[in-house]
């Protein structure tokens, strides 16, 4: 059998034959010694130096790119780096006029859509590498803008007044069905009666704008639902002074799991704080206890005072502290 080689008679041979090499690679950048590999099956040498040599040139010419990868250094055609390029910013151009309510596309949905061909009923998918690398380049030229792992045009912002809509009515819908206990977001989603990964742009979007509040794992509340629980805890305190869990679970007719979470949340924004075992309001000057069924204020100093006291007798300890 022939091989089907010749003997490189100069170093441009060398580089031409490697231009034409890296050329053809439109998803994979390669290392050195794949294309010393695929060189040799075209040109009679093996010298790596004149193969280093020859690349280096290359990337003066900008003809080609060098990417460190962790495999070693790979290289790629700067053409074809152009025309991925010019794909990514299409297809976010295309995808933000489709979804203007959208903030952008995930990188991996990025990969789905360049693997994408019209021509081909099998395309290649292209490699991470060489995608991390240009999401970076792009991010760096301005022409992109990358947060939260959601890639999408520098120029590009969400409809508002669509987004606007949609928070609305999830809300409105949301106080309808809320008790208090976990949802998932999945559940969320189906409240709003969306696909989740639609959802969770909206989501996003409610967070930031403190519409939509997250208490823990699974536990939400919205703005309006929360301003209502405020001011029914600041009646309830005002009423009956420093309030026990259990007061709270009968007022609100919840289970202690359920309210305890809300409750802890009010104490860690500075609306209501412990004392012992009860809850008064943050903002109160006065601390409300009961005694004998007579609803009486002592100032903090007198709490303290009376606490420091506690192995006198009751009636001496309050004598000392009037």
């Amino acid at each position: 059998m022939v091989q089907n080689f010749y003997k490189a008679d100069s170093d441009s041979d060398i580089k031409e034959t490697l231009a034409n090499i890296l050329s053809k690679e439109k998803y994979f950048p390669l290392t050195t010694g794949q294309i010393s590999t695929n060189l040799s099956k075209i040109i009679n040498t093996k010298k790596n130096s004149q193969i280093l040599t020859a690349l280096t040139e290359l990337q003066e010419r900008k003809a080609i790119i060098e990417m460190d990868s962790l495999s070693g250094k790979r290289y790629f055609s700067t053409h074809n780096l152009n025309l991925l390029s010019e794909r990514i910013l299409h297809t976010l151009m295309l995808y933000h006029k489709k979804h203007p309510e959208k903030a952008g596309l995930s990188v991996s949905e990025i990969r789905k859509h360049l693997a994408n061909d019209n021509q081909k009923k099998k395309q290649k998918v292209i490699c991470s590498d060489l995608l991390n690398f240009l999401i970076s380049e792009l991010s760096q030229n301005k022409e992109i803008k990358v947060q939260q792992n959601i890639v999408s045009l520098t120029s590009f912002q969400p409809a508002t007044r669509h987004i606007n809509e949609k928070i609305d009515q999830f809300i409105h819908r949301f106080q309808q069905e809320f008790n208090f206990k976990k949802i998932t977001e999945e559940e969320l989603a189906e409240i709003a009666k969306m696909p989740l990964s639609n959802f969770k742009t909206i989501l996003n979007e409610m967070k930031n704008r403190r519409l939509f509040i997250k208490i823990a794992d699974n536990i939400f509340i919205d703005h309006l639902s929360l301003r209502k629980f405020k001011e029914k805890v600041k009646e309830i305190i005002k009423n009956k002074g420093q309030v026990h869990l259990k007061e709270f679970t009968a007022e609100f007719k919840v289970s202690r799991q359920n309210i305890y979470p809300f409750l802890d949340y009010l104490d860690s924004i500075g609306f209501t704080r412990r004392v012992d075992d009860k809850r008064v309001l943050a903002e109160s000057k006065n601390i409300f206890v009961l005694e004998a069924g007579k609803q009486t204020a002592e100032t903090r100093s007198e709490i303290d005072c009376r606490n420091s006291l506690t192995n006198q007798k009751p009636e001496m300890a309050k004598k000392e502290c009037v």
